[in-house]
């Protein structure tokens, strides 16, 4: 559903679902709540049908984007591919059995351009490749004024734009090396043999691969490139982080963020080297815009090292306040061992407020790893507290300069833990690729390398997962 029951004092929609505990009759069908999660910009509700006549009932999932005016464009092309993108796990995780009922109000503005774009965002994910004008042309034979305004069409290409430019694995070739869980251990053992051979043999061929596809890129570096030559910190350009500030002034970037792909998108993780006080109003922006729900920050152990800026934090009692930004700390949780604070963010211009998760972990000195056991039981506790309508909603890792290696250990290792739930095997070589591809700086060591294959040994030896 893409259209809200009232609009500016007209009726769109009419209400056809329960809203509380009591069923709604239709004929011989009765249809019951069972559940209804509200996000910023859209709603989750799940329905069972009952059939008096044939004595049948089913579960039927209703999902319902409320941010889209009549006639016109949702405000974030950003909310909008992740919603496509929690429509299309709904399907998956039902076999995709039947198709999908799409409406708004007259069924062909709104319509039209959700239905276009779903089927676009396939044809570049199957094909690596989009041809805009003739789905658009093979809706409108089929439908009338299916895409109704221009604006909405230009949207398409917004959406288009974006999903290339954030994702890493468009057009590039993929490889990957997929392990079951049944012949992990024996895998790992194998590559063990001969001083690491096989271990080895991975590792240097992922390198080969990062490297050939940076010669083939022959991306000119950008400005932010030029300027950080002399440090040696080289963001990609294609997985740097790009967002709209609140006020919607011109596209402005926040130094050091990478995306960061992880089992369901290209956009799972954002990296981030800081922030700092000068990058204050670009962090709290950036974090509202991408609807972030949990936040770790990355703690030195040296004492040497810089610590995160605290400027840039709440404390008790003391806000921290941006342009169109008010933060504020809530209660402290230890959950399990481990501190989590709570944030409330104030947007005080459209009087939204949202809350997240701050959570905390210390670093080892130097290029010390944690202990395999902490480390999965540290990432074990964040993933259960992730609210599940913010799944579809990046996780953000931060870290002071000279963390960002294990701050990309950390990513890869949670990545790997959610393939071992979600798909009954581990690919390491495949998600350390793509870690690298989209970060050099998060390049590992050989050791950080079969470091990673240890813990999912150690998880599956120990029945962790």
């Amino acid at each position: 559903m893409l259209t809200v029951g009232m609009e500016n004092g007209r009726v769109l929609c009419e209400y056809y679902w329960p809203t509380d505990i009591s069923p709604v009759s239709s004929g011989e069908i009765s249809i019951h709540l069972l559940a209804q999660n509200f996000a910023d910009e859209w709603t989750t509700r799940e329905f069972k049908l009952q059939h008096k006549g044939l004595n049948m009932e089913r579960r039927l999932s209703h999902l319902h984007y409320t941010a889209w005016p009549n006639h016109g464009i949702p405000e974030s092309t950003t909310s909008m591919i992740a919603f496509i993108e929690l429509v299309r796990a709904h399907m998956q995780s039902v076999n995709e059995c039947g198709p999908i009922l799409v409406h708004g109000s007259a069924g062909v503005g709104r319509t039209g351009t959700f239905v276009a774009l779903d089927r676009l965002l396939q044809q570049l994910k199957h094909e690596k490749l989009v041809d805009i004008f003739n789905t658009v042309y093979s809706l409108r034979m089929n439908r009338h004024c299916m895409i109704e305004t221009l604006g909405q069409y230009i949207f398409l290409h917004s959406c288009i734009l974006e999903k290339i430019s954030e994702d890493p694995l468009i057009g590039l070739s993929e490889i990957s090396h997929p392990v079951s869980l049944k012949s992990f251990v024996q895998h790992h053992a194998k590559n063990c043999s001969q001083s690491n051979a096989g271990f080895l043999k991975e590792y240097e061929q992922m390198l080969l691969e990062v490297a050939k596809e940076e010669i083939n890129s022959a991306i000119p570096p950008s400005v932010n490139q030029q300027i950080n030559l002399s440090s040696s910190k080289i963001p990609y350009d294609r997985s740097k982080v790009k967002f709209l500030p609140l006020d919607r002034d011109p596209f402005s970037d926040l130094a050091h963020v990478w995306f960061i792909p992880g089992c369901n998108s290209a956009k799972d993780y954002i990296a981030i080297e800081g922030p700092d006080k000068l990058a204050l109003e670009e962090f709290w922006g950036l974090i509202w815009e991408r609807g972030v729900h949990t936040i770790i920050t990355l703690l030195p152990r040296q004492m040497n090292s810089p610590a995160p800026d605290k400027s840039c934090w709440p404390s008790e009692g003391e806000p921290v306040c941006t342009e169109m930004l008010t933060i504020q700390q809530g209660p402290e949780k230890i959950i399990s061992g481990w501190p989590c604070v709570q944030l409330r963010l104030k947007y005080e211009k459209k009087a939204k407020e949202r809350v997240l998760q701050q959570f905390r972990f210390p670093l080892g000195e130097g290029e010390e790893l944690p202990d395999p056991e902490v480390l999965v039981g540290f990432l074990t506790v964040v993933r259960q507290l992730v609210p599940y309508r913010k799944r579809t909603s990046p996780l953000v890792l931060h870290c002071s300069s000279g963390g960002v290696g294990q701050m990309g250990i950390l990513i890869a290792l949670d990545t790997l833990l959610q393939q071992m739930k979600g798909e009954k095997n581990v690919d390491v070589y495949g998600v350390v690729l793509r870690l690298v591809r989209s970060c050099c700086l998060m390049t590992p060591s050989l050791d950080k390398y079969i470091y990673l294959y240890e813990c999912i040994r150690d998880v599956i030896t120990q029945k962790q997962v």
